[in-house]
């Protein structure tokens, strides 16, 4: 067995312990996504270079959004205050991310790496809609009233 392969065994399980779950699904790309609030995020196992697996877990939390000095400098503001995670914009996205060595992987790593993309895709995707438009996750499902978390999370800590 791979290192690789390894990892994603024990990605699974820790992510099956986080959500509550006994069974996982992965999507055509062989990533595991979860939706959290009014976002989504993907749990996805690198090869990694040479034979050191990578962990990642990241949210689209914007879609179709052009790319103006305005957004980047927003998109710089959150990365100022958030902590075990990053924003980024790319190909008309703002994506949040946070990466783990494989070989190092925690429960308590891997689950606030979970919380942290999916709590800051929920809350600075529908503000961030909001400013510049694009569109979160699962707009077409939320009440034409949805108003995301009034007050962000302790950076880090977004439950």
């Amino acid at each position: 067995m791979s290192k690789t392969d390894m990892v994603r065994a024990y990605a699974e399980t820790l992510l099956k312990e986080v959500l509550g779950v006994e069974t996982l699904k992965q999507d055509p790309d062989g990533d595991y996504p979860v939706r959290y609030e009014s976002a989504l995020y993907y749990v996805r196992i690198h090869p990694g270079t040479g034979d050191d697996p990578v962990v990642q877990v990241f949210a689209v939390a914007l879609a179709d959004v052009e790319p103006s000095p305005d957004l980047f400098a927003r998109v710089n503001a959150i990365n100022a205050d958030l902590r075990f995670a990053r924003a980024f914009w790319v190909k008309n996205q703002v994506l949040f991310e946070s990466e783990m060595v494989g070989l190092e992987l925690s429960l308590a790593g891997f689950e606030k790496a979970c919380r942290t993309v999916g709590g800051a895709a929920d809350y600075f995707g529908t503000k961030l809609s909001e400013e510049f438009g694009g569109r979160t996750a699962f707009a077409e499902e939320q009440d034409p009233g949805y108003e995301p978390p009034r007050n962000p999370p302790a950076p880090g800590l977004y439950l």
